[in-house]
């Protein structure tokens, strides 16, 4: 169509953006302005205005903004053309023509969808007349109810295949549009009529963005033939590119459903009926490349990323492991895909209808990132037992980064991939040497309760992630000196240090770049880790672990001091550090007593009283210790 500025102005001065909003969001006028909950995004308190005046719409909540043929794009999921003309039907406007090519393609498949549409309503009527009672009794098999069967437009082909060409060819439609639509096949016999290409089949219409049905899948009830067969490709449908319920899902994705990409016809149909309406499928071919796509085209800009949701057998594995291949190339910052997998035997069909809907939810609750997913995959099956084997995992991973186009988002996962064997690695190492890297957190064993490290020096409480305690970074200095002068400890004490949040900048390079070192070479001493720091160029931060505040008068702290000493020092400083920050955060908790409202000051009352049980158990571990 060839559609002019001064059309379009004309459009939008004849439709009110109250009126086209109007019908997907109930309005409510305030002054001169309408307000009403977001179509975007889940809210209570509406953020969402319409200006008629101005001719817009604006979204406080998820920041869009446009006029009445973004919105209608936006909310039905049409392109721009389609929007233009849906609207200018609404305001009684003939659009402008198209050229001759134009109108022809367009003539040509708009009798196409006229074509599909009728076949539709036939098979639907077949289902319910005497022929489909085997097929109608198979559905209700399936738990379906006469509502989901209308919803859905599920149908019956019969085994007569020139009974549905008949009824179409007496409503005008002849064999070669039939045959276009992709309804009639040519006989391979030259004398032969056409004849139906699905006969005795279940049938689901597969419909394109706007709804309107382009293909079928057809579900073989008894007989030869493949249990799923698809329409064939046709100018309307092209299986590779369209999902199933994807004109649905779009419509309740603007409403903020999760799009969830589930493998066949009827746990799609499983999916909605238990409110999950966000869910699509592939038409019975692997996951591709268009249909990823279309998943994040349906999910929309800000949306949650898609669930890919595969059976928990071997082949709902593979599938998914296909499915990260296919997915990597066209990653993007915040454009991803997660990953959920069912029970053993189970499709969320089956699932739903032994479990019920919290049971799927349970398992779409536990999804896996595409990070986690990718790891995964290379991991299985190999033996990695042989520097060789872990050489090729690291050698698998980075052949399957490089394929991210995004330049910045490859280079994460370049660095994350890098991390992982280089942590798994470590850990193999050490557990062959005997070493016990993650025996309660810290390197130590457990005994009553209470954490020991070698020697039977009790190793500190936990120091969780918090806010830096206001303090000077002395006791991080004292710890990084310690651990540097002993790097023997690191093994007892790296996820101890690792957990502690650094307010300069300078030591908390220092504590990375000492883990890096040391993780390389758990063997390294006290020079080599000293002299591979200052080749990274941290002398200067080296040089502040030995200036004032008393550090030098801590003996444990020195090169020189016996490790028994070093660790029970380390151990002290780090209880110390733990009470500090618990005193703090007490503090913290009591002085809002007397501004909070009545049911969060409950809350921290009972926060005050547990961070005092937790800060006297400190004090008498430290008591013990002494």
């Amino acid at each position: 169509m060839s559609i002019t500025p001064e059309f379009l102005d004309e459009l939008r001065h004849r439709l009110p953006v109250s009126q086209v909003v109007g019908r997907h969001v109930q309005l409510k006028r305030q002054g001169r302005e309408f307000a009403g909950l977001s179509p975007f995004n889940k809210e209570k308190t509406p953020s969402f205005t319409v200006n008629d005046q101005k001719q817009f719409y604006h979204c406080f909540s998820s920041g869009k903004h446009g006029d009445i043929i973004s919105f209608v794009m936006e909310v039905e999921g049409l392109s721009f053309p389609e929007a233009v003309e849906s609207l200018a039907a609404q305001a009684g406007m003939d659009v402008p023509k198209p050229t001759p090519q134009q109108a022809e393609q367009a003539e040509r498949a708009k009798t196409l969808h006229d074509v599909c549409e009728a076949a539709c309503v036939y098979f639907e009527a077949s289902l319910q007349a005497p022929e489909g009672r085997a097929a109608l009794e198979y559905v209700r098999a399936r738990g379906l109810d006469d509502a989901t069967i209308a919803r859905f437009r599920i149908g019956y082909a019969p085994g007569d295949r020139q009974a549905m060409r008949q009824a179409l060819k007496d409503q005008g439609f002849d064999d070669a549009m039939m045959i276009e639509a992709g309804l009639v096949k040519k006989s391979e016999y030259g004398n032969k009529e056409p004849f139906a290409f699905f006969s005795n089949r279940l049938l689901f219409p597969v419909t394109d963005r706007r709804g309107r049905v382009v293909a079928f899948g057809g579900r073989l009830l008894d007989g030869d033939g493949p249990k799923y067969l698809n329409s064939p490709d046709t100018p309307l449908f092209h299986k590779s590119k369209l999902l199933y319920n994807m004109a649905s899902a779009r419509q309740y994705a603007g409403k903020g459903h999760t799009v969830i990409v589930v493998e066949g016809y009827m746990d799609v149909i499983a999916m909605a009926r238990a409110g999950f309406e966000g869910a699509v499928a592939p038409l019975g071919t692997a996951l591709t490349e268009d249909q990823i796509a279309e998943a994040w085209r349906i999910a929309g800009t800000g949306g949650a990323a898609p669930i890919l949701c595969f059976d928990g057998d071997a082949a709902g594995q593979r599938a998914a492991f296909r499915a990260v291949e296919r997915v990597l190339p066209y990653l993007q910052p915040d454009k991803t895909v997660r990953f959920a997998t069912m029970p053993a035997g189970e499709d969320p069909d089956s699932l739903i209808k032994s479990g019920g809907k919290q049971q799927l939810l349970a398992c779409l609750k536990q999804t896996e990132a595409l990070v986690d997913k990718l790891w995964q995959m290379e991991l299985q099956s190999r033996e990695l037992t042989t520097p060789e084997a872990w050489a090729g995992l690291k050698a698998a991973l980075g052949k399957r980064v490089a394929t991210i186009e995004h330049a910045e988002l490859q280079r994460f996962y370049a660095d994350e991939m890098y991390s992982r064997v280089k942590d798994a690695s470590y850990q193999q190492r050490q557990a062959k040497r005997g070493g016990n890297a993650n025996a309660g957190g810290y390197g130590g064993s457990y005994s009553g309760g209470r954490r020991f490290g070698r020697g039977g020096v009790p190793l500190p409480p936990p120091v969780k992630p918090r806010k830096p305690v206001s303090s000077s970074p002395f006791e991080y200095r004292v710890i990084l000196k310690t651990l540097i002068n002993h790097p023997g400890l690191i093994d007892e004490y790296e996820a101890a240090v690792c957990d502690l949040v650094m307010g300069d900048p300078g030591l908390s390079t220092l504590r990375d770049q000492m883990i890096d070192v040391w993780a390389d070479d758990p063997e390294v001493t006290a020079e080599a880790l000293a002299d591979a720091l200052s080749a990274r160029g941290l002398d200067d931060v080296l040089g502040r672990l030995q200036q004032g505040q008393g550090i030098e008068v801590l003996g444990f702290a020195k090169p020189s001091a016996p490790l028994r000493e070093a660790r029970k020092g380390l151990a002290e400083a780090f209880a110390h550090l733990h009470r500090k920050a618990l005193g703090e955060e007490l503090s913290q908790t009591a002085r809002r007593f007397g501004v909070t409202e009545e049911a969060s000051a409950d809350d921290d009352i009972d926060r005050w009283r547990s961070l005092h049980e937790e800060l006297d158990q400190a004090r008498l571990t430290a008591h013990e210790g002494e």
